[in-house]
């Protein structure tokens, strides 16, 4: 008859941890998006498109 296997506790916290720090950083960029999509309709009520604000924004 098998063995019965355990659960790796530091494994499973492990996962834990990185799923966790995942959520989080997807959220910071998500947030950071949102946040440069909203400076970016400030400067004059465009929203979208090219211009002077997108060049600088890749550099």
């Amino acid at each position: 008859m098998p063995k019965k296997m355990g659960v790796n506790s530091k494994a499973e916290a492990a996962r834990d941890r990185r799923s966790a720090a995942e959520a989080d950083r997807r959220d910071r960029q998500e947030r950071a998006k949102e946040e440069h999509y909203w400076a970016e309709g400030s400067d004059g009520g465009h929203v979208c498109g090219g211009g002077a604000g997108q060049a600088a924004v890749g550099q």
